[in-house]
């Protein structure tokens, strides 16, 4: 029987936003409760613990700083002296090789995504990017399905998530959205666009829904880049987007926000733009020669057929493969090479692109 100071976790954990010496756990339990995380490197030679700094809560948010880059750790979440989840992690590389993999457009609580969760562990990522429209709909009857589908992913490989147009909620727009992922925050107030530094290369994390304010995060990031390249050469640069700047479904325009930042991308050398919204696959190039991919076949929703010949994307660039099925990309990066591996849901390779650093 159980007790009623048992405590059982509802929803997760999820990794999400990794660095090299950080790592963010989030849950939510059955019952308020002050939740800890654990960390133990091999060998035992090093233990940290962190726990909830805003009181009990059924939700959790727990961050955890000074590990060692490049170190795989065996972590447990508590509440109090109950261990309610066991499993490992490990931190981002510093200055060396590494791979991601990249899905897009999932739309819980469809169960095709659930087909893709064991290729995606299968191909050992040391992070993931999830391109948006993690549901179909956002409301809380949704978005638990798409923690249940990767339960035995999220909480050993870390990911990175952009926001999609059907992750936000009629009246409490973002509200869900900030509960269940983390956000970006600075001067108290809340963002969901972000840059994150992994391995001497910048990763920057696209907010495409707030097209009128776009111009906020092209002042951001032209700021952000211009610190960075300052203090360091940034080896690479990449871009994740829900909606690109080109689509070739139907008339669609693709969004002209990201277009008008082509210039300053090119400037500072932008490596590729990786975008979903479209449920297919497209690689393309931009008029001005920066690589695009069109990734949106990760789950859930209609496959889209392509029109390679759609009036707004020839203004602005052109397809050079396209193919409609599920499937998701992987990104292997290192300072001789950089490639882009596109995988069918059955695990076909459709296509693998090697990228030139500018």
């Amino acid at each position: 029987m159980r007790s009623h100071n048992d405590v059982r976790i509802s929803l997760g954990p999820s990794l999400q936003l990794p660095g090299d010496d950080t790592m963010t756990v989030l849950w939510e339990t059955d019952r308020p409760c002050i939740g800890s995380v654990t960390c133990i490197s091999p060998n035992d030679e090093e233990k940290i613990v962190s726990s909830d700094t805003q009181g009990a809560s059924t939700r959790h948010r727990v961050t955890i700083a000074g590990l060692t880059p490049k170190t795989v750790y065996q972590y447990r979440v508590s509440a109090g002296n109950q261990v309610l989840h066991e499993s490992s992690f490990r931190t981002l590389v510093r200055r060396s090789t590494y791979r991601a993999v990249i899905a897009g457009d999932i739309h819980a609580p469809r169960e095709e995504f659930g087909y893709i969760v064991p290729m995606l562990r299968e191909s050992r990522p040391d992070f993931m990017v999830f391109l948006g429209d993690f549901v179909y709909r956002s409301d809380e009857n949704y978005w638990p399905s798409f923690f249940r589908m990767g339960r035995d992913l999220f909480d050993r490989i870390p990911f990175f998530p952009v926001v999609g147009d059907h992750d936000l909620g009629l009246r409490d727009k973002y509200g869900l959205y900030s509960r269940y992922f983390c956000t970006s925050n600075e001067n108290g107030r809340k963002y969901f666009y972000y840059a994150q530094e992994v391995s001497n290369d910048v990763l920057v994390f696209l907010d495409t829904n707030k097209i009128w304010g776009f111009y906020l995060q092209a002042f951001w990031l032209y700021r952000y880049l211009k610190k960075r390249a300052k203090q360091e050469e940034i080896r690479y640069l990449f871009v994740f987007a829900h909606k690109g700047p080109i689509s070739f479904k139907g008339g669609r325009p693709g969004l002209y926000g990201i277009r008008t930042l082509f210039g300053m991308l090119k400037r500072y050398g932008v490596t590729a733009i990786f975008s979903g919204h479209d449920h297919h696959y497209i690689r393309g190039r931009s008029h001005s020669g920066i690589p695009l991919f069109i990734s949106g076949g990760a789950g859930g929703g209609r496959p889209y057929r392509i029109n390679p010949d759609n009036t707004h994307a020839r203004l602005s660039g052109s397809m050079e493969y396209g193919e409609v099925c599920r499937h998701f990309l992987v990104l292997d990066v290192s300072d001789d090479e950089c490639s882009v591996t596109a995988v069918d849901e059955t695990g076909r390779i459709i296509e693998k692109t090697r990228l030139t650093p500018p």
